[in-house]
């Protein structure tokens, strides 16, 4: 089996409540126990052995075992009490959410899927509370019409596992990208009215690489449908207003460098939609680095991504500031390329997984002084918007996937009409500008024969009269040119 390099996985002694922990492999092909997902339990490994031996020894990592056993436990204790508070504030804390081990319980725990007393994920709970039906047949999916986005899915997959996992044969990155493809192809069947998009197998390759089989279609329905839904719908439009929150952050964390990015000429930050569509999975090197972002990311709402990506960006402002203002896209080229380095130390001497600590600390305290409420650009997104409906009480732990799917549909008739309105106005704006001339003299002539016929029915004595239809018609005269100058128009 391959090695999968992540963030150290040795763990503290468990609580006596918690059960034996079993071997822990990424492989797709692992089986879960026919129970469950079990959190680790009170068996110490041998990396957990050195550790406890280095701490007799070092009485600094003794404090650092100390506090790593103690989070274990905070986090364990959040899973079976649902605390969502407690978890998010862990996800942001030193290691987020520390070993793939705790992941496999947490990480569904932060997506809503059910968690019982013991600290295990029931499969069939879970499936059903991502609106499966479980008396089908694990193969049932297969029965389904086929998706119309699966060609383009088989693309992306032959594309798949390029940073991670390494050392891996070229018989298990078949096998892989095999699990991937039935993963993605059966969350499209079963919620057809999803609109795949290119780095949606991105999402799917870290959730495969961590959480058992039986978890990871329940995790990834609950993820498209009400975390990422905004990516899923038919055009990018919902994508690219989220974008435009992210000026208005850089704005108030750092005018300087907002000025230098010339953002308000350009609102539109397209060098940060790889980074926040795929939730980083598409640019981070690391399987390590980038579950760790997946912690937050998933403990957070889904505005979150934007603050994290203002965060990078603060954090690169000299490299930036080094680059001149009148070379917009050599800027482009370096702000697209931040995410893949997240993890990486910006002065040369940070250890990387703390860099990436810092960097999720920066973006929390973003996130608190500067809420999406505040940003002007936040009066555009659309209430069925998962940047909103997230906000509501119990965020996407409290939403099923029927509500998710309502949202959707809710979204895409706003989407619909917004773009008739832009098809329309585009068609009078051409008219107008086809007929300009005709119309000025339609205009001209019609205010001169209605000058005419007041004047001649005002007779000498009209001279204030006439003044005073003057000025009744220079005001409809006034915001018709206002209105028509806003579409571009001008009769001059």
């Amino acid at each position: 089996m391959a090695d999968y390099p992540t963030e150290d996985a040795s763990l503290p002694p468990a609580a006596e409540s918690w059960p034996k922990r079993r071997s822990l492999s990424r492989s797709p092909e692992r089986q879960p126990s026919t129970t469950g997902t079990e959190m680790a339990g009170t068996e110490m490994t041998d990396t957990e052995m050195t550790d406890a031996t280095e701490s007799m020894a070092d009485p600094t990592a003794s404090d650092r075992t100390s506090s790593r056993a103690t989070s274990v436990q905070q986090i364990r204790s959040a899973c079976i009490h649902g605390d969502l508070a407690e978890l998010q504030s862990l996800a942001a804390s030193e290691g987020g959410l520390l070993t793939d081990e705790l992941r496999q319980v947490a990480w569904p725990v932060l997506l809503g899927l059910p968690v019982d007393g013991d600290g295990r994920v029931d499969e069939k709970a879970a499936a059903a509370k991502a609106g499966m039906a479980v008396d089908e047949g694990d193969a049932s999916w297969q029965n389904l019409p086929a998706h119309r986005d699966e060609e383009q899915v088989q693309l992306d997959v032959n594309r798949a596992f390029v940073y991670y996992p390494i050392h891996a044969s070229p018989v298990e990155e078949a096998r892989q990208r095999r699990a991937l493809s039935d993963l993605i192809v059966e969350v499209l069947r079963r919620q057809p009215f999803l609109c795949y998009f290119q780095g949606f197998h991105d999402i799917c390759q870290v959730l495969l690489l961590v959480l058992p089989p039986g978890l990871r279609t329940p995790a990834v329905l609950r993820l498209a449908v009400l975390r990422i839904r905004d990516f899923m719908l038919p055009t990018i439009d919902a994508a690219v207003t989220q974008l435009q929150l992210l000026p208005d952050i850089l704005q108030l964390a750092d005018r300087p460098l907002w000025t230098h990015l010339h953002l308000a000429q350009h609102p539109r930050p397209f060098f940060a939609l790889g980074g926040t569509l795929t939730m980083y999975a598409h640019d981070m090197r690391s399987l390590g680095a980038i579950a760790r972002v997946f912690d937050v990311l998933l403990a957070r709402p889904p505005d979150f991504s934007l603050y994290l990506f203002a965060a990078i960006v603060c954090a690169h402002r000299s490299a930036l500031f080094a680059t001149p203002a009148d070379e917009p896209e050599m800027l482009h080229h370096i702000l697209s390329r931040l995410p893949g380095d997240a993890g990486d130390p910006v002065d040369g001497e940070t250890p990387p997984g703390h860099h990436l600590d810092l960097l999720v600390a920066d973006a929390a305290r973003l996130a608190d002084r500067f809420p999406p409420h505040v940003l002007p650009a936040w009066r555009a997104v659309s209430a069925a918007s998962v940047l909103k409906t997230a906000q509501r009480p119990g965020g996407i732990v409290a939403q099923s996937v029927a509500d998710g799917e309502r949202l959707f549909r809710t979204h895409v008739r706003e989407l619909d009409r917004a773009d008739r309105h832009r098809l329309r106005r585009a068609h009078l704006h051409k008219m107008l500008i086809q007929y300009r001339t005709p119309l000025r003299a339609v205009g001209v002539a019609v205010l001169v024969g209605v000058l005419a016929i007041w004047l001649r029915r005002a007779g000498p004595t009209g001279t204030s009269s006439a003044t005073s239809l003057g000025n009744l018609l220079a005001r409809p005269f006034t915001a018709a040119a206002s209105g028509l100058s806003r579409l571009g128009i001008r009769f001059t």
